[in-house]
């Protein structure tokens, strides 16, 4: 992205173009798919990176997820104590949101994963997502965090144990038996 000597209003525009939808996409999923935040956020992402540019690294994205991680938390912790400020979306409207021609078995695989998923703890959930969703590696996970590399591993491995053992074990449970016996069919089919 150009050395620090060349930080103007160029190089950040260049920043935003080739990194906005990235810091969006991995803030909305934090957020549980609310747009309106995420970009609000992303926007005071890259207002800090332009008023520290002079420390932003020359491979930028891992210090911008940090720096939308950071107000991520902020906005979290102002929003605990302001809990009315924010309503969140309830289950059934994201049924009722389901579109008309949707099968009834693909929401209620959507709601077989949202159940496991919100199982885990919020830190595992917040490794995977980096992890899987935004493409980033162990090395850039922990940098995001201010964790060890270890320790990322070691929750990224903790949550997808049990991510397998719950889709796996699903089979008593009414909700996730449906999950449960598809995982065990399909591992044997590649």
């Amino acid at each position: 992205m150009g050395g620090n000597g060349s930080r103007d209003e160029a190089w950040h525009d260049a920043l935003h173009r080739r990194f906005w939808p990235d810091v969006v996409r991995m803030l909305g999923r934090a957020l549980g798919g609310n747009e309106g935040e995420a970009e609000d956020l992303a926007q005071q992402t890259f207002m800090t990176a332009w008023d520290r540019r002079t420390h932003v690294p020359d491979e930028p994205r891992a210090w911008l997820f940090a720096t939308a991680n950071n107000h991520l938390r902020n906005h979290r912790r102002w929003s605990r104590r302001h809990p009315l400020a924010l309503i969140e979306m309830d289950v059934m409207e994201v049924v009722a949101g389901a579109t008309e021609g949707e099968e009834s078995t693909v929401v209620c695989d959507r709601l077989d994963l949202g159940r496991v998923w919100g199982q885990l703890k919020p830190a595992e959930q917040e490794v995977l997502r980096l992890a899987y969703l935004d493409g980033l590696d162990t090395a850039e996970i922990a940098h995001v965090l201010g964790l060890w590399q270890a320790t990322v591993r070691k929750r990224r491995s903790r949550a997808l144990g049990k991510l397998r053992g719950w889709m796996v074990a699903g089979a008593g449970d009414p909700v996730l038996s449906g999950m449960g016996r598809r995982g065990a069919g399909e591992s044997g089919n590649g």
